[in-house]
Parts: C-alpha cells; sequence; structure tokens
C-alpha cells in the first residue's frame, strides 16, 4: 500500500517507486487506485487481473465466512506444479468431428473468459473425442483469444507435437477413463462459488429447481488433490456427482457434452452468487427433502 499522495505529482510515483523496490509487483495506492509493473504488458495485465479477481473473491468469502488462507506446505505445492511429463505425437488428420469440437470449444471459452469465469490463462476445458483420445485447452495461451490449432490433442496418453496442455491433462485423462458418461470436463475459478472453496461454508444447491437439477451434491476436497490425488478426484464424478469443489483451488464440472459442462459451470457461478446476496436480506431457505424427492422421481435423477 503506497501513502497518499496527489494524483500526478513527483511525490506520488516516489511512493510508488518505494513499494516497488521492496520486492511487490503490484501497488495499491491509499485513496486512488492501483499500479502493477512487469517485464512485459501481458504479465502485467495477469497480474492485475488476478488481484481483482482475489479482491472480489475476498469481499464474497467474507460475506458467508471467514477465508482460510493457505498454509506453507500448500503454497509451497502450489509453486511448484509442474507440466505433465508427456511423449508427443503427430496427428495425421483432423475429423470433421474434431474440428466442429475445436471451433465450438473456443466459442465457450471465449463466453467464459466474458463471464468472468476464466481468466486470461486460468481456466480449462476439454471434451472427449473417439477411441479414447480428447482435446484440451493449452497451458500459458489467453483464453481470451484461444484459436482452434491452439487446443491440444491427448492421444493414447500422448500430447499433440509442439504444444503443452494444461497442467491438470492427467486429471481430465482419468475422468474420462473412469466415467463412460462424462465427455466434457471444465476446471475453472469463478468468483463467486469459489468463495464456498475458500471458506468452511458448504454449497447448497437445494435453492431452485433448475439449481438442483443440474448441479446436485456438490462435495469439497483437499487443496492439492487435482495433481496429487488424481485417481481419488476422478472418482467421485458419478451421475449424482457432476461437480466437485476443490478448497482454496478451484471448481470441477463435468458433463455429457460441452454445453452440458458449461451450464453446470454457468448455473454454480449464478446459484452462488444469489447465496450470497441473499444472505444480505436474510437466512436462505432450501427446498425440502419431500420436494426433492418429486424432483428426483420426476427427472429420473439418480
Amino acid at each position: 500500500m503506497a501513502k497518499y499522495g496527489l494524483p500526478g505529482s513527483t511525490g506520488l510515483g516516489e511512493k510508488i517507486a518505494v513499494e516497488f523496490k521492496k520486492g511487490c509487483n503490484s501497488v495499491i495506492l491509499e485513496n486512488h487506485g492501483i499500479v502493477v509493473g512487469a517485464d512485459n504488458l501481458f504479465n502485467a495485465f495477469k497480474s492485475f487481473e488476478t488481484l481483482d479477481f482475489c479482491a472480489r473473491l475476498e469481499i464474497h468469502a467474507r460475506s458467508i465466512g471467514t477465508p482460510v488462507a493457505l498454509n506453507d506446505t500448500e503454497l509451497s505445492l502450489s509453486k511448484n506444479k509442474q507440466n505433465a511429463d508427456m511423449e508427443e505425437f503427430v496427428p495425421v488428420s483432423y475429423s470433421s468431428m474434431e474440428r466442429e469440437a475445436r471451433r465450438v470449444m473456443c466459442d465457450l471459452i471465449h463466453r467464459a473468459y466474458d463471464q468472468k469465469l476464466f481468466t486470461s490463462t486460468e481456466g480449462t476445458f476439454s471434451r472427449r473425442l473417439e477411441n479414447g483420445s480428447f482435446l484440451i485447452t493449452p497451458y500459458e495461451k489467453d483464453r481470451k483469444y484461444l484459436e482452434p490449432e491452439d487446443l491440444v490433442r491427448i492421444e493414447n496418453g500422448r500430447r499433440e507435437v509442439g504444444k503443452i496442455p494444461s497442467r491438470s491433462v492427467r486429471l481430465h485423462q482419468q475422468i474420462y477413463e473412469k466415467h463412460p458418461h462424462i465427455n466434457s470436463v471444465i476446471i475453472a475459478h469463478a468468483p463467486n462459488i469459489m468463495a464456498f472453496a475458500v471458506t468452511e461454508e458448504d454449497f447448497d444447491s437445494r435453492t431452485i429447481p433448475e439449481s438442483y437439477i443440474l448441479l446436485r451434491n456438490i462435495p469439497k476436497m483437499p487443496h492439492g488433490s487435482v495433481y496429487m490425488e488424481t485417481e481419488k478426484v476422478a472418482d467421485q464424478f458419478v451421475p449424482s456427482t457432476p461437480i466437485v469443489l476443490i478448497r482454496n483451488d478451484c471448481i470441477i464440472a463435468t458433463g455429457d457434452s460441452l454445453i452440458n459442462a458449461f451450464d453446470r459451470l454457468e448455473v454454480a457461478e449464478y446459484s452462488a452468487k444469489a447465496v450470497i446476496s441473499s444472505r444480505k436480506l436474510g437466512d436462505v431457505v432450501t427446498i425440502d427433502d419431500e420436494k426433492i424427492t418429486s424432483l428426483k422421481e420426476a427427472f429420473h435423477l439418480d
């Protein structure tokens, strides 16, 4: 935090410089704004975007509970995440199904970015293809401008030549191998639903019928399990559990199609937003067990 200074003055610039000299890359200006510095414009933008995301997340989290910070071990784990070690292959061709999947994936990824469900480099989308292969978003590519040719095909545990897949690729692979009913997976960090991931508060989808029908039960798993316990996370996605929250990390939404998984992410985020906003008016009243039983029977829910 830089002390207040007259806007545009040399004195304000000097106060900002003092904070940067301490090793910071983002400085909040008292009663003014923020300044972010980096080695290039895109890295500066990513830091700015992340600061805005974290601020929104903390506001939402404090509306429902107390945010729980990562401990030193968890921070170290996050800093040392590695890309998956995979052999490469050269695709012989791209089927019409794959070309269409690439196009639709990019459309939905751009939509996710515009709706603040994804950030520039955070948010992973995948889609099952034929013969056990699947498409997945690349690592460190700007989601706002992602093109179909940027997506990475994974085939028999190998990655498309010259491309680096998302670091969560092993989890996506495990989910597809274990669950034939799942054809698409999204990992995201949307700020309203993430308020429940960074507090001890549980998210209850029994707010309106449509939310329960799409979201069902949403368990919460330990931080780091996306990379350290992929098999255990993948096991969660039975038909009655299409969504999982990972503490201080992400939301994972699955579906039988690209749009079904995206719908679930959207509904989870906006249902969470409704719950957070409603608490300012009073206690949230959920749908009771009798009505839930009726929903299960009417919509043939497992």
